[in-house]
């Protein structure tokens, strides 16, 4: 073998030993791990924790609020209010001699006026009824709120429940001394006095009021509030052309005058069932009306300034 070539080999060969050792020498050592000693467990019991107890606290003493008395203010001094005089609000009305008129107000007590343009006057102590009218003899009869008939006394203003009277809505007395009354069916029914028990009429429906006038016709105020009259008590009803809108009616009886009650509460006046409505100038505000046929009774009387 050629000298040369040998040490060629020889140089390559120390040359990769010493490559070699130096990489050996730069190489990281690795930690060598302890191996972990297990202790055997011990026959003794350990210590228990100390028990620390929670600290008590003290509760806040609160004052309590004390809200301040607020000073008295000053009294305010106002004028005194004008109060203006108006008319009472009437829900019934019925005619009674020489033109008068007997009313029923919102307070339920009773107002007169002399005629349909004169002012209402107040009746005291005459309350509560719903409606009023005035009997043959002078008894002025009353509905009161329970819808059963009340008679006024002769001598005072009180009323005295007529036993077994109810339940009606409106009451009128025929000129044979029947009553007839609207129940609350808006049928009509019939007595022949303030004591006995009322008898239907059949196929009388439906009506909110009813009247009679002094040709015998009977004239009711329908649901509709149109005018209905019948011949007898028994016939059909016939509508009334031209004739609303009312809320009740009522033949004041010295004039045969017409007087119905308008869907604005205010008075109107007809000549006969074909005339037309006239409107009566400060005469509201009513809702309903019936009749009184006779000379009111001395607790009236007084307080319309018949003495």
């Amino acid at each position: 073998m050629n000298t040369k070539v040998i040490i060629i080999i020889v140089i390559a060969f120390v040359v990769l030993l010493t490559v070699i050792g130096i990489i050996m020498m730069t190489r990281p050592k690795t930690a060598e791990q302890p191996i972990a000693q297990v202790e055997a467990p011990s026959s003794e019991q350990p210590e228990s924790p100390p028990i620390v107890a929670a600290p008590v606290e003290t509760p806040q003493v609160v004052s309590p609020v004390t809200t301040p008395t607020p000073e008295p203010l000053a009294p305010v001094v106002t004028a005194p209010a004008v109060v203006p005089v108006v008319a009472p609000v009437i829900t019934k009305v019925s005619n009674g001699p020489t033109n008068s008129i007997i009313g029923v107000g919102v307070d339920k007590q009773l107002y007169t006026k002399e005629t349909v343009s004169h002012p209402w006057k107040l009746i005291p102590k005459t309350g509560s009824v719903l409606d009023v009218i005035q009997l043959f003899d002078g008894t002025v009869i009353g509905i009161g709120t329970d819808n059963k008939l009340y008679k006024l006394n002769s001598t005072e203003p009180r009323w005295t429940q007529i036993p077994d009277s109810g339940s009606v809505i409106s009451l009128t007395q025929l000129n044979d001394g029947t009553l007839l009354g609207v129940g609350i069916n808006n049928q009509l029914f019939t007595k022949a006095n303030l004591t006995s028990p009322w008898v239907y009429v059949p196929n009388s429906g439906t009506v909110i009021s009813v009247t009679q006038l002094k040709d015998g016709t009977i004239l009711g105020v329908g649901q509709d509030n149109l005018l209905y009259k019948r011949s007898t008590l028994t016939s059909p009803w016939v509508q009334i052309p031209g004739s609303g809108n009312v809320l009740d009616v009522v033949q004041i009886k010295e004039e045969d005058t017409i007087v119905g009650i308008g869907t604005n509460n205010q008075l109107y006046t007809k000549e006969t069932l074909t005339s037309p409505w006239n409107n009566v100038p400060n005469s509201g505000s009513v809702i309903a009306m019936g009749n009184v046929f006779a000379a009111l009774p001395q607790s009236v009387r007084y307080y319309m300034g018949y003495y």
